[in-house]
Formats: C-alpha cells, sequence, structure tokens
C-alpha cells in the first residue's frame, strides 16, 4: 500500500497492490475416470495378523543346541573401532531375537551356529547410511559372549488359542473377526485414495495455474510441519535429511512439487464449491467448535484460539472443503 495524498480530515488517496487469483476453467467433474480399489481381503493378509498374535503368545525356554534364526539369545557385546571402545558399543545380559534386525547386518547372522559359552568376534562393517556419523561406514570389532539361547514354542491355531484372543469360542470366529478389521481398513484407505486420485483428475482435466504467493506460503506451511515433526523426534531438519540422503535443495525440489499439487488442489475445490453452490450451516461449525473445545478441553491457550474468528473461519473452509470432497464422490460413484 502506498499512500499518495494524505490531507487530514479530508482526503486520503492510495495505491494497493493485491495477488488476483487466474481465472481458472473447471472440468468435467461428472466424468472422472477414477476406479476405487479393490477392498477383499486376501486369506494371507488375515494369516499375517494370525502370525504376529500367535507369536506374542509363544512360550519360550532355554535349550541346549546352537543358535538358530528365530530363537532369543541373552548375550553380552562391546564393541571397538581400531581397538578403541565407542560409546552405545556394549551391553550385558541382553535379550536379542535373532532375525529381528534389530542389530547390524551380519551381527545376528554371525550369532547363528554358536553355542551357550560360546566367545568370539564379529568383524563387522557400519552401514554408510548409520545414524551416527561417527560410526557410519566404519569397521568394527564386537566380542560375543552367548550367555543363553532360548527356543520359542509357537501355540497351536486351534479353539483354545482363539479364546485366549478375545471372546471367541472357534478359530473360524477369530478369522472372521480379523478378514471384517481389514475389510474396514482397506475401505477405509480406498476411500481416502478415491478421494485423492479424483481431485488428481480434476485438476489434469482443469486449467488451472498455481499463485508463486500460494506455493511459498503452501512450502513455508510444509517446512514447518517437518521441523516441528523433527523436533517432536529429538532431531533437526538437517539431520532429516541426512537420514534421507537428500541434499536441501532435492528436498525443497520435492516440496515445491507439492506445494503446487497442494495449491491447485484447493483452488478447484474452492471453485467446484463455489458453483456448486456448497456451503456448510453455522450450527454444523459450531458443533465442530464445540468437539474441539472438549478434546483440547485441558489447554487454555487451544481453547483461546477456538474464539479467534480466523480459526473459526479456516475451520469453516476446512469442513466445506470435506464437504465438496464428497460430493466429487458422490456425483463419481453413480
Amino acid at each position: 500500500v502506498e499512500i499518495t495524498k494524505f490531507v487530514p480530515d479530508e482526503t486520503l488517496e492510495y495505491k494497493a497492490e493485491a495477488d488476483i487469483l487466474p481465472d481458472i476453467k473447471l472440468g468435467d467433474f461428472k466424468k472422472l475416470k477414477v476406479k476405487r480399489e479393490d477392498i477383499a481381503v486376501k486369506e494371507d493378509d488375515i494369516m499375517d495378523v494370525i502370525s504376529r498374535v500367535r507369536e506374542a503368545y509363544a512360550e519360550k525356554a532355554p535349550v541346549k543346541r546352537a543358535a538358530k534364526m528365530g530363537d532369543e539369545v541373552v548375550i553380552d557385546f562391546e564393541g571397538s573401532l581400531d581397538g578403541v571402545k565407542f560409546e552405545g558399543g556394549a551391553a550385558k545380559d541382553f535379550k536379542l531375537k535373532l532375525g529381528s534386525h534389530a542389530f547390524i547386518p551380519g551381527f545376528e547372522e554371525g550369532i547363528v551356529g554358536h553355542e551357550t559359552g560360546d566367545r568370539f568376534d564379529l568383524e563387522l562393517t557400519f552401514p554408510k547410511d548409520y545414524h551416527a556419523e561417527n560410526l557410519a561406514g566404519k569397521k568394527t570389532v564386537f566380542n560375543v559372549l552367548v550367555k543363553q539361547i532360548n527356543e520359542f514354542k509357537l501355540p497351536e491355531l486351534d479353539d483354545e488359542f482363539a479364546k485366549k484372543c478375545g471372546p471367541f469360542e472357534t478359530f473360524d470366529a477369530l478369522k472372521a473377526d480379523i478378514e471384517k478389521n481389514l475389510t474396514e481398513q482397506n475401505r477405509v484407505k480406498a476411500d481416502e485414495k478415491f478421494k485423492d486420485d479424483l481431485v488428481e483428475a480434476l485438476v489434469k482435466s482443469s486449467k488451472v495455474e498455481a499463485p508463486a504467493i500460494l506455493i511459498e506460503d503452501q512450502i513455508r506451511f510444509i517446512r514447518q510441519d517437518m521441523e516441528q515433526n523433527a523436533k517432536a523426534q529429538g532431531f533437526t531438519l538437517e539431520d532429516y535429511l541426512k537420514q534421507s540422503g537428500q541434499t536441501e535443495e532435492e528436498w525443497m525440489k520435492e516440496v515445491k512439487n507439492l506445494a503446487e499439487k497442494r495449491v491447485k488442489a484447493s483452488l478447484v475445490l474452492q471453485i467446484l464449491a463455489r458453483d456448486q453452490k456448497i456451503e456448510v450451516e453455522d450450527e454444523i461449525v459450531e458443533a465442530k467448535i464445540n468437539e474441539l473445545k472438549e478434546v483440547y478441553k485441558k489447554s487454555k491457550e487451544a481453547l483461546e484460539s477456538l474464539k479467534n474468528p480466523n480459526v473459526r473461519q479456516d475451520i469453516k473452509n476446512r469442513l466445506t472443503i470435506e464437504k465438496t470432497l464428497n460430493f466429487l464422490v458422490q456425483e463419481n460413484t453413480k
């Protein structure tokens, strides 16, 4: 804003610059060639779940034989680099399930074939992308003592096993319940993917440009989210990039593409909502705010923010987008 003329109590003239959204030509939203994914559950999916539950109920007992994959071993170990011990490289009475990939490549494999009482050295190399930079790519020697080998005995897959897992009288009833839950999970995933694919198809069939200022805003939001997520896990965005093997330039290129996609998606949905007169009633917005108040009732800061008109408008916008997505789904499932 530039003031060009100002006379107190009489005249105020100014020039203002504002970004204007480009013209958007919406494609045919009723004929989007998008297929919904199949939600059928395969027998292998059911048995994968049962296998994990079965392992949780496995009983273990010490055995006098050579260790093999799937066993649990109790070990003492001590690692060194050129004869010098390093931090975090030693432990006593450590329980390790062979095949869990909890250690660097070669460690667990190197224990296989050894028996209780064996002491031996493992000459290994840390992966180049190892999270600790001072160890990444370095050659190391672990001195290992096997103190105990435990074998897991898996329960039989029968009605008794089913009863241990919950309110099931038969094994078939357990399988049916798992199939029901997996089907619901698949349905939720398929619904979300269907919405994403519909929006992507609508963007492709429409004439829409993403203004640079909106892309920059979205990039900032994405970066803030990444930094917050990284901080919550105890590291920085720079640490994340190192672990993922990306340079900041490569990451920013990906983020820019993602930001552009999000902006275009938002714009076409806004135009669709406008053209179809899709609105959210104040009562629905108020109900959502009350729901959020209950969720954040212990946070004074969050409760205070819900009084902000801008926050209320943001909630209304989100609900409108959600309603528009549901409309788009309905129009393409007839």
